[in-house]
């Protein structure tokens, strides 16, 4: 998309929910980034009607720069990046800040989840990069704005594909013409997945509230919870294994039974202050996650007194508070805020054996709590230069403060408990020029990223501890781009280059759990093409695409590619809605990716993919309601290929493989 437009988007059809619109009282774009017209942004459509979606991966991967796969393994959830950053992450997010509905859903450590977001809930997801994301704050190569859809109408629907199913009602809960609104989801979705021991359940539960307290004042709250009582590991293959049998389970994933559960709630509250020459907006949340995994690490690995065990109990707390404004002028806007995060992570660790059986939970062998505290300032100016030029700066501070409380002492393992203290100003500033349908843009930043608190956890030479010689990675961002659109097409291209110091990588990954180093300089260069245009009548068609060099700069790794991380990527999809036909809609898609690496030297490489998914929905309509049927068929070629890897797993069990031809159908009834 342009820069500083939005796509326009058609009518909802018949028995589709209403089309979410960003809220004008949310200025959270302004304040935490740059000005849309001197941002990167693109904003993609989460489908409506595509069966079998089992998560927001195929919804990412439509934004030029994002790299978003879904793993075939819901323990560990979609591999997500966004120009190599977060491909070191072996669950979650690592790197990226995910925003829901204009609240942080990353925790104050930088650590953020897809998982408990069900797709079906979502409209639109928003991506803003390059320096404008530096605005977010800490660990911000990249930031994920995910909007809930609005429901005007209660609505049923039942998805299935090849070993899966899932169930979902949403609609409204409120009186007409009244100031307030509510609506209330609810999801059941479960899966057996295409390897053995992948078996995956979960349920959510969603409220949204708001209400209209005057013309200029809005509050709106909401809940959410999330429970995954049962997420089977197979864990990743070797490249032997890959190519003998691409969908077996690793055998220490049978033997050790690796598995996952976990459950997580949210609330939050915002007020909304709206005038002419200025905005307020002060938000709360807070919430809880709890997960339980158990890990494939050897008994033997375990006799170390120092070890912190084979299983993971960790219980998080988090919230905070932020208060933003803005004060208009003719020619020019300020923005400023500050936000306070905190985060409590309880966590212990266990054996995985007892009385001679793994995969159970035995002797304690870990207990302390983390605790982050975050402070982080902003203020941005953008100004109007004249003579269609247009100019931003801002600064974000980020103060982190991380203590260890180790309750856990015993022979051989001495009090681990410690402290670390992270600060940095993230300065960004860039210039934009309009000509006719034309818009330029270039920009500078400078960004951080502290250590998560699951990276400080474990030392890299397996003694227990914080992990204190982590450092956190400092960067150096250089964008320029263009953008064009006139009616039915828009085109953008984007060219940034990106230079990092001590890097954070992962230093070995093994039976699930994975410790971290720094690894000096890195440099990434690249070019970003998104495309979307209009046909004819009744067409749309978007081609995302993205080139990246991301390579090492200091040995011993010097000049090799980070792994993870493809040299090229891209989604192309048509859709197509016969004419006089607006209840019928037919797409396609195609999927690319080049191989990458899977470890720092380089010793093997994957091979690139193509994947080709189509899909028809057709909707009728009747007195009582509209009935919504829908047919997709992914990866219809059949394809074997490794759809993630698992960085330096230290087994060289790297891969993990994409789903083989899954078709699936799905039917949905919305009353009126």
């Amino acid at each position: 998309m342009g820069a500083d437009t939005a796509p326009s988007k058609p009518e909802a059809g018949p028995g589709v929910p209403r089309v979410a619109r960003l809220d004008p009282t949310d200025v959270a774009a302004t304040l935490q980034g740059a000005p849309p017209r001197a941002a990167t942004r693109r904003v993609a459509d989460v489908p409506v009607g595509e069966a079998g979606a089992a998560d927001l991966a195929d919804a990412l991967d439509r934004l030029a720069g994002v790299h978003a796969r879904s793993r075939g393994n819901f323990a560990q959830e979609a591999q997500v990046s966004i120009r190599g950053h977060g491909a070191r992450a072996n669950f979650g997010l690592r790197g990226l800040r995910l925003v829901v509905d204009g609240v942080p859903a990353s925790a104050a450590d930088g650590q953020g989840q897809l998982g408990p977001f069900e797709p079906w809930l979502y409209d639109r997801v928003e991506l803003i990069a390059g320096p404008a994301a530096l605005l977010y704050g800490n660990a911000s190569g990249g930031v994920l704005r995910v909007q809930q859809r609005v429901f005007d109408a209660w609505q049923a629907e039942a998805d299935f594909a090849a070993g899966q199913r899932g169930l979902f009602v949403a609609g409204p809960w409120s009186r007409e013409a009244s100031a307030s609104s509510m609506q209330l989801a609810f999801g059941d979705w479960r899966g057996e997945g295409a390897r053995p021991h992948s078996a995956s359940r979960r349920r959510s539960l969603s409220l949204h509230g708001e209400h209209l307290v005057s013309p200029s004042l809005t509050l709106d709250w909401q809940f959410s919870a999330s429970d995954a009582p049962q997420a089977d590991d197979p864990l990743g293959l070797t490249m032997a294994q890959f190519r003998q049998d691409p969908f077996a389970a690793s055998p220490n994933a049978l033997a050790f039974d690796t598995r996952k559960s976990s459950s997580q709630w949210q609330a939050a509250a915002r007020a909304a202050r709206q005038q002419d020459d200025a905005s307020h907006v002060v938000s709360a949340w807070t919430g809880q996650r709890r997960i339980e995994q158990f890990l494939a690490v050897p008994m033997a690995a375990q006799s170390n007194p120092r070890s912190g065990g084979g299983v993971i109990d960790l219980e998080r707390g988090f919230g905070g508070i932020e208060w933003t404004g803005t004060l208009r002028r003719e020619r020019w806007q300020l923005a400023y805020g500050v936000r306070g995060e905190m985060q409590r992570d309880a966590r212990r660790g266990f054996e995985n054996f007892l009385d001679g059986r793994v995969g159970v939970r035995g002797a304690l062998r870990r207990d302390e709590v983390l605790r982050v505290r975050s402070l982080d300032p902003m203020a941005s100016l953008d100004v109007d230069l004249g003579a269609s030029w247009r100019g931003f700066a801002g600064v974000r501070g980020t103060r982190l403060r991380f203590e260890v409380d180790d309750a856990y002492i015993a022979p051989g393992n001495p009090d681990d408990g410690g402290r670390r203290r992270f600060s940095s100003w993230s300065p960004a500033a860039g210039l934009s020029f309009r000509h006719a349908n034309w818009l330029f843009r270039g920009s500078i930043g400078r960004g951080f990223e502290s250590p998560t608190g699951n990276e400080l956890a474990y030392r890299a030479d397996g003694e227990g501890g914080l992990n204190l010689d982590l450092r956190p990675a400092r960067s150096r961002l250089h964008e320029l781009a263009a953008d064009y659109a006139v009616a039915g097409w828009s085109w953008s291209a984007t060219l940034f280059h990106e230079q990092v110091r001590d890097e954070i990588v992962v230093a070995q990954s093994s039976g699930g759990r994975s410790v971290f180093r720094n690894a000096g300089r890195t440099r990434r260069r690249g070019v970003e093409t998104q495309i979307d245009w209009a046909p004819a009548e009744g067409w749309s068609m978007t081609l995302a695409h993205t080139l990246l060099d991301a390579r090492f700069r200091d040995s011993p790794e010097a000049g090799h590619r980070l792994p993870g991380v493809p040299r090229q990527w891209g989604t192309l999809r048509a859709q197509w809605s016969p004419l006089s036909r607006e209840d019928l809609s037919c797409w396609a898609g195609l999927h690319f990716a080049s191989g990458v690496a899977v470890d720092d030297a380089n010793t093997q490489h994957t091979s690139g993919w193509q994947r080709v998914d189509v899909g028809v929905s057709r909707t009728v309509q009747t007195r009582l309601g509209d009935l919504r049927m829908s047919m997709a068929v992914e990866n219809v070629f059949d394809r074997t290929y490794a759809g993630s890897v698992i960085v330096n797993e230290a087994n060289g069990r790297f891969l993990e493989t994409a789903r083989p031809r899954t078709f699936g159908a799905g039917i949905a009834w919305t009353w009126r």
